[in-house]
């Protein structure tokens, strides 16, 4: 009889335990939030956002227990508004009830829970999807696609399987405009091997996912000193170019787009990004990343001037190039400079032959021409150049004043040029100037390497 009675207490229990549990979930199914300043806000913005991380009942608050546990993530599209419960597949859609209310109803038939933990949350137009993450004792490289119309997740099959480091670790940026997937590491993960065994080497490879094809493309690696930057970060915060990526105390973002590194030099703003970290509800919208502060509830943001980052001296993907089209370069560039040293060469011949035949038909230099030119020359073997005062005395002027040093020099200059021109049809003088670079106020004179030999023609041909 106690047996019986036993049995039927827990029968009861059980029943009763069934019954208040689906209630529960019927008074989850639908909750109401007040729209704040944070929501008046972020309903507001046009620009993408990316998926929103909060702390367990930020945003809903449940009956159920079990539910207040999970962390929860904002997500904004287009013409809508969504809170998953993370590390799970349950979904809310908000829907504004009036100017003060959204109403945020349950649109998944999930059974299954933590099988998403760590995953990455990615919205791609309309489109809900929830790439990698841990559950069922794996970690694993799906992605899976939300299905309105069942209520499920689908996967959607991919080219491979390739594993993304869990959340927050950096490593992984959405594209949206270009509707790809940047995964800047892969995640090795062999569950076939024993914890004292050999463990795979690290994959450095960097790949792409085209989310219209999905297939994966194998891109260029990072470079070395990147690799070390994401794996040692501590936390990414997605933005429209790419991931701000905190280490230590050190911030940067890394510019997927444009394959660049900007360090923040203000530590001020570091710290502040550090602060803001420890806030709920944050996310960023160009340059300026907007938060609810967890003690007052306020809206609150903080700006990261542009102006305070400078460029890192190295990128992030190192460029190769295929080996069959680095050797073809190298061939055709050879090709391509003999071509050029054998036109030069008989170029020159052409032009010096023609000069020598009808010299004595060209106008001559004066002796004082002739004198400023052999000086130059003698500098120009030496890699040197001639100053003003080197010029007044081969021009017999060093005593006279400085104004007709100038008229001197200047006229010799450009009756040599002149000349120059005239008799070997060149575009440019034979003596150029330089501003100095001890002293500004002053000019250098002197004639190019490249017309060496026919300063020297001119010489010979005048002796």
């Amino acid at each position: 009889m106690t047996r019986i009675i036993c049995i039927s207490i827990m029968f009861l229990v059980a029943h009763y335990t069934s019954i208040a549990k689906q209630q529960l979930q019927r008074q989850d199914s639908t909750i109401m939030v007040t729209i704040d300043d944070y929501w008046e806000r972020l309903l507001s913005i046009n620009e993408k956002i990316y998926a929103i991380g909060c702390g367990a009942e930020s945003v809903l608050k449940f009956q159920d227990e079990e539910l207040r546990g999970f962390g929860q993530q904002i997500i904004k599209t287009d013409s809508s508004v969504y809170i998953h419960l993370a590390a799970t597949g349950i979904i809310y859609k908000g829907i504004k009830e009036n100017d003060s209310t959204l109403k945020f109803t349950r649109i998944d038939d999930t059974h299954n829970k933590y099988y998403n933990q760590g995953g990455h949350l990615i919205t791609q137009n309309e489109n809900l999807y929830i790439f990698g993450g841990y559950g069922f004792w794996k970690s694993n490289g799906h992605l899976k696609r939300f299905n309105y119309r069942d209520r499920e997740w689908d996967i959607a099959p991919l080219s491979k399987e390739i594993h993304p480091p869990l959340q927050p670790k950096p490593g992984m940026w959405h594209d949206a405009k270009e509707e790809k997937i940047y995964l800047l590491y892969e995640y090795v993960i062999n569950d076939a091997i024993v914890v004292k065994a050999k463990q795979l080497p690290p994959n450095d490879a960097t790949y792409c996912l085209d989310l219209k094809t999905l297939v994966w493309q194998k891109e260029s690696p990072l470079h070395p000193r990147t690799t070390e930057l994401v794996k040692n970060g501590i936390h990414q915060l997605q933005n429209e170019k790419g991931i701000y990526l905190f280490k230590g105390i050190e911030l940067y973002q890394l510019d997927i787009k444009s394959n660049r590194i900007f360090k923040m030099s203000d530590k001020s703003y570091s710290q502040s990004f550090a602060r803001v970290l420890l806030q709920d509800m944050f996310y960023a919208v160009n340059n300026r990343i907007y938060f609810k502060e967890k003690g007052t509830g306020r809206l609150d943001s903080l700006i990261l001037p542009l102006n305070r980052f400078t460029e890192e001296p190295y990128p992030i993907f190192t460029w190769t190039i295929p080996g069959y089209i680095y050797w073809m370069g190298i061939l055709i560039l050879l090709i391509t400079v003999s071509l050029l040293a054998y036109t030069k060469i008989n170029s020159d011949k052409i032009r010096y032959a023609d000069a020598s035949a009808d010299f004595a038909l060209k106008e001559k230099f004066s002796t004082s021409e002739l004198s400023l030119i052999s000086m130059l020359i003698n500098k120009c073997r030496n890699k040197q150049r001639a100053d003003i005062s080197e010029l007044n005395y081969v021009l017999g002027v060093k005593d006279k004043n400085m104004g007709l040093q100038k008229k001197v020099r200047s006229e010799a200059i450009q009756n040599i040029n002149e000349k120059f021109k005239y008799i070997f049809g060149e575009e440019t003088g034979l003596i150029s100037s330089d501003r100095s670079k001890t002293d500004k106020r002053y000019f250098e004179y002197y004639i190019s390497r490249d017309l060496l030999k026919l300063a020297e023609e001119i010489i010979r041909k005048n002796k």
